[in-house]
């Protein structure tokens, strides 16, 4: 099935409808993208393969763990709750679910979370979804999926207990 859509005109001649199928795509914009003042945005947006993108605000379950690769590089894994709080049809009482999330942080991420993060600590995390798949010794394939952090920010107030250990 053939879609049409009106180009932008230019002044004096009139919109006219082009057939649109994806070997016009890509024409139809990078003529939409000549008559935009943010055209690198919109291009890139058009051709995005996707988004990737989690924000969690939750609480640490234990100290961060942080290890070093062979090439000095610093790892932090972090536990994080969130909960959520909803009333049960059923009963009426009200009930509460937490969801486990497995972090991982790299490099300033990693040594500022060993540093300041403690069990308990409240945090904001942006970040990606990445699935690991491995075999065990019995050939079953395992599957985890993690949240690798680009961003944190602590959320605890500013107390005695947030100093560096």
């Amino acid at each position: 099935m053939t879609t049409y859509h009106k180009v932008p005109h230019e002044r004096g001649r009139k919109n006219t409808p082009i057939p649109l199928n994806m070997k016009h795509l890509n024409d139809f914009l990078l003529k939409v993208v000549e008559k935009c003042a943010n055209s690198t945005r919109i291009l890139n947006f058009a051709y995005m393969a996707g988004i990737n993108k989690v924000i969690i605000v939750g609480n640490l379950g234990k100290d961060p763990e942080t290890r070093y690769t062979t090439n000095n590089t610093a790892v932090s894994s972090l536990s994080v709750a969130t909960s959520e709080t909803y009333n049960d049809k059923r009963t009426g009482e009200k009930t509460t679910r937490t969801e486990w999330h497995k972090i991982t942080l790299w490099r300033g991420l990693a040594e500022t979370a060993e540093r300041y993060l403690r069990k308990g600590s409240q945090v904001y995390i942006e970040g990606k979804l990445r699935t690991k798949e491995w075999e065990d010794k019995q050939g079953i394939t395992h599957y985890s999926t993690e949240i690798v952090g680009d961003n944190m920010q602590m959320l605890d107030k500013k107390s005695d207990n947030s100093l560096p250990k």
